[in-house]
């Protein structure tokens, strides 16, 4: 959308450090888009007062998005105080006015203080344009006109962000951009050793965000070995740069967090969590499993996990060398 007025949109960003990253792709967006938002990593200048200048700056402003994840909710800091300050700050509004924005990063239990107030996810695909009609709600309501840009202009101000001017396709075989370029549901790709399978998913990545205006947060990429992890930032990063480069991670270090993190949910699970060391895996994990499966040795579990790693497809359950007695 584009703001035709004597004076853009004025927008306070509030987000929690850790945050700030994701927060800076929907910043450079709302730039893109006319509003003049008010970012704290540009905004506030070496040696100012941020006691001083964080409140005039959310009282200068339109509308006051608050932006949520699961670090933030739970994290204590100012963070915590610039909401305060937009509460107070809302108070004095007349009714109907919109002036706080929730907006979830992620999925997020929002804090009751501001639970009165309708939020926006921005990692839905139809989260970051309900967000320009709230902000063309408040600008129609201050007297500012909106003009709602097209999705090509959208994916263009992200491709903007593009550090690199190589193309997503460039020097990939025909299968290879076929891979890379599916646009559907679900696919497997499969591939041995030295066939290109990480650089296929760096430009798989850059295609989403380049070619299909996928948002950077709506986007996840697993792999299974820390050292793919970081070549794979490398490389998405060399073309988007750091700040556009979506969540990147192992298997493992993501379900850990997971389970860090909704672990009060989780009544059974021990405290404090921790990762079983090799000795607990053979000793406790594969114990179980053995009399699960009504196993006679452990290195039977130990031979069934190895051709599950190795060839699982062709498995049938007379590999298996547990009593056919076993539960289902």
């Amino acid at each position: 959308m584009q703001i035709n007025s004597t004076r853009p949109l004025k927008v306070f960003l509030s987000y929690s450090p850790e945050d700030k990253d994701a927060v800076n792709t929907h910043y450079q967006n709302l730039l893109a888009n006319g509003i003049n938002a008010w970012f704290k990593e540009e905004n506030l200048l070496p040696g100012q007062e941020r006691e001083l200048e964080v409140p005039k700056a959310a009282r200068d402003a339109d509308a006051f998005i608050i932006f949520l994840s699961n670090k933030s909710i739970n994290q204590e800091g100012y963070f915590q105080k610039e909401i305060k300050i937009a509460l107070d700050i809302a108070d004095e509004k007349p009714e109907g006015i919109i002036y706080i924005i929730p907006t979830r990063l992620e999925d997020c239990v929002l804090p009751a203080r501001i639970g009165r107030w309708q939020w926006v996810d921005l990692f839905s695909d139809s989260g970051f344009s309900r967000l320009m009609k709230s902000l063309a709600l408040c600008a129609k309501a201050k007297g500012l006109i909106f003009e709602p840009e097209s999705r090509e202009t959208v994916k263009e101000s992200i491709s903007s962000l593009v550090l690199s001017e190589e193309k997503w396709s460039d020097n990939l075989s025909d299968e290879q951009i076929k891979a890379a370029g599916y646009h559907g549901s679900h696919a497997r790709l499969l591939a041995g050793p030295g066939t290109g399978k990480t650089l296929v998913l760096t430009r798989r990545i850059v295609y989403l965000i380049q070619e299909k205006g996928i948002n950077p947060d709506q986007i996840l990429a697993l792999t299974f070995t820390r050292a793919a992890t970081a070549e794979l930032k490398q490389r998405v990063a060399k073309v988007l740069g750091e700040s556009n480069t979506p969540r990147i991670s192992t298997l493992h270090s993501f379900a850990l967090r997971q389970l860090l993190r909704n672990s009060k949910k989780l009544i059974s699970l021990p405290r404090p969590l921790r990762i079983a060391d090799d000795w607990e895996e053979r000793h406790i994990i594969f114990e179980d499993i053995r009399q699960l499966l009504r196993a006679e040795r452990i290195s039977h579990v130990t031979t069934l996990f190895s051709q599950l790693s190795a060839d699982w497809e062709s498995l049938v359950p007379e590999c298996f060398l547990y009593n056919k007695s076993s539960p289902p």
